[in-house]
């Protein structure tokens, strides 16, 4: 162990591991697979390498002090490397990057990678050591010694020289998504020469355009990824110098609505979602909706300082300053198919705040999907399904948080404000069905409102029920949406 301890210290970084940079990580249905930048050179036949990720973005993935990630690859093609646990199973969540590198320790290393397609460098070494000695031993004088260990020497030393050259062609220069976060930050210095901090809140919004300037210049790496991939591979990167949020980053404004999301939804849904809102909003030419500015936790919030964002208590949490602004108008909670924000205790805790805004000028919760604004008449049959069968079955307390902490800390504000969390499923329960009965003037909802009262009072079975009969009233025409 000392004598391991002294090498780690006397060699370089360098030659401690490989780093096979990343092009991709992505599912491929049950698998997920890594896309290498260039050809890893690797050859596992089959059998699992214990590997390490860095720099991935990705907390599920990214090696830390104390974690507990245990990965292993088996060579899946020229660059391609399928993940696995270490019991050989594929890994439970979904993995997203475009960036970071897959580390192989120096033993791994020189056993699993080969050259020229199938010898392995651990082969090659093995056979030059061994032939130096042969010839060592058969030389007979003392001079012609000394003169083959001085070449031996020589030949260690350009080793030792040439090993991190063999690394850097081993491996990649730069992942496309680097290039492709360079230009673009390239782009936002132009257009905000000094980015420069503003308060917490109202003061941190974006702009339509600035929100689909980044979805089209980023598209190609994104496709059907979610917010957390966006946040962790584009917003932090473009963030990381400044350590600012990216409203900063790129020119905040002021806040006109408040969105509230699920980040595991599909980031193309979620733009085209606000893209139906901001045209139903705005009345002017061409893409004056690009004009309408949004506050979104992913580019609103400072990633760098969450601490700080948060703060002591939920009125002093950057989300809440921003709802209760004067220039918020209401709060487009994001939805699809599968209305998943209503079971995500944020976002439920987000419709409980946007309930006890003053009325009088405000619009309100607004229902928002990639069909248009349920509210204004554009939805499809899929989503009011899905929302008919979220809430017959809300409830907070069975509500899921990416972290613990902050579930608790809902529930006890949540408590403390009304009481009981049954208190709070019951309104916000009424509280949709309020903001569906308005939406009655534009679509016919008679169906999703009988199903959302009985599961108001019943129980999931007769959800179920509520379910099939809304499924046979659009069968036969009777909810036109």
């Amino acid at each position: 162990l000392r004598f391991r301890r002294v090498c780690q210290r006397c060699c370089c970084p360098s030659m401690r591991s490989r780093r096979i940079v990343v092009e991709d990580i992505s599912p491929e249905g049950s698998r997920v697979i890594v896309t290498t930048r260039r050809p890893h050179r690797i050859r596992s036949c089959r059998r699992r390498i214990p590997v390490k990720f860095v720099g991935t973005g990705d907390p599920r993935l990214d090696d830390r002090p104390g974690g507990k990630q245990s990965w292993t690859v088996v060579e899946d093609g020229p660059r391609r490397l399928e993940i696995l646990d270490s019991s050989g199973e594929p890994p439970e969540e979904r993995a997203d990057a475009s960036m970071g590198a897959v580390v192989l320790s120096m033993p791994r290393m020189l056993m699993h990678t080969v050259l020229c397609g199938c010898i392995p460098v651990l082969f090659v070494t093995s056979l030059m050591l061994l032939a130096s000695m042969w010839v060592f031993y058969t030389v007979r004088t003392p001079v012609e010694r000394q003169v083959l260990g001085g070449i031996i020497a020589g030949e260690l030393v350009l080793a030792l020289l040439l090993v991190p050259l063999l690394r850097r062609g081993l491996t990649s220069t730069e992942p496309g998504l680097a290039a492709r976060l360079r230009q673009f930050d390239a782009q936002l210095s132009e257009a905000n020469p000094e980015p420069k901090p503003c308060e917490r809140g109202p003061g941190r919004a974006i702009t339509a355009q600035q929100l689909f300037a980044l979805r089209e210049f980023f598209q190609l790496f994104v496709n059907d990824r979610t917010m957390y991939y966006v946040d962790s591979n584009i917003v932090r990167p473009l963030c990381s110098k400044t350590k600012l949020s990216y409203a900063e980053r790129a020119g905040p404004y002021n806040v006109q609505w408040f969105v509230s999301h699920y980040w595991g939804t599909e980031f193309r849904v979620f733009c085209e979602a606000l893209r139906r809102h901001a045209s139903a909003i705005t009345h002017g030419p061409g893409d004056y909706w690009k004009k309408a500015t949004y506050w979104i936790s992913a580019f609103s919030s400072n990633q760098f300082n969450m601490a700080e964002e948060l703060g002591s208590s939920h009125e002093e949490a950057s989300f809440y300053l921003a709802l209760r602004s004067g220039t918020c108008k209401g709060t487009c909670i994001i939805l699809d198919e599968s209305a998943l924000p209503l079971t995500r205790s944020w976002c439920l805790f987000e419709v409980l705040q946007t309930m006890q805004l003053p009325q009088a000028g405000m619009a309100g919760l607004l229902l928002c999907t990639a069909n248009g604004v349920l509210n204004f008449g554009g939805a499809s049959v899929d989503v009011s399904m899905g929302i008919n069968k979220k809430l017959a079955m809300l409830s907070l307390e069975n509500s899921s948080a990416t972290y613990k902490h902050d579930k608790d800390m809902i529930s006890s504000c949540v408590i403390k404000e009304l009481g009981s969390l049954e208190v709070f499923n019951r309104r916000v329960k009424e509280h949709f069905h309020d903001t569906l009965h308005r939406c009655q003037s534009q679509v016919e909802f008679a169906a999703l409102f009988t199903s959302l009262r009985h599961g108001m009072s019943t129980s999931a079975t007769e959800e179920a029920v509520c379910e099939d009969d809304l499924a046979s009233n659009v069968s036969a025409g009777e909810v036109c949406i």
